[in-house]
């Protein structure tokens, strides 16, 4: 499979995530046994009934939510790198199929830089994803006003 077409291929999934779609629209793009990495939360998620209740809770937690791409880019061993953004507002909780509260819900506005490492097979499918991102969202900033440190970054 070329580059350019692992790019569109990744390109097309992130960038209709946060949109009104159906879930087989949204499966559509990924292997039936599509391994997702959430290295922030230690979850491996597998197949397409693990991925769509992934989008199902992160998109009932974020309302509103939207992605914005930075860039997506090939690399080696037909890995693709994703630097995205995550805009939105955590208003209602993750909870998990056994009642388990995953996310409290803060009501804060966040932008939160997200990494994602993802390999296409031929089929033009996306068969592993690894996420990497703050476990803590929520409280993401925009990178103008991350705290500027110059010199030393700790004391002797």
């Amino acid at each position: 499979m070329s580059a350019d077409s692992s790019v569109e291929t990744v390109r097309a999934m992130i960038s209709t995530y946060h949109k009104q779609q159906t879930t087989e629209e949204f499966l559509s793009r990924f292997a039936p046994d599509v391994a997702w990495y959430d290295h922030a939360f230690l979850v491996q998620r597998v197949g397409h009934e693990a991925v769509a209740g992934l989008l199902k809770a992160f998109l009932h937690c974020n309302q509103p939510f939207e992605t914005k791409i930075k860039s997506i880019e090939p690399a080696q061993s037909g890995v693709v790198v994703a630097e995205i953004v995550w805009h939105g507002r955590a208003v209602n909780d993750i909870v998990r199929p056994d009642g388990e509260v995953a996310v409290k819900a803060t009501g804060q506005a966040f932008e939160c830089h997200v990494c994602m490492l993802i390999r296409v097979n031929e089929d033009k499918k996306i068969y592993r994803l690894d996420e990497y991102y703050n476990k803590q969202w929520d409280n993401g900033i925009a990178e103008e006003k991350y705290l500027l440190m110059k010199g030393k970054s700790i004391r002797d």
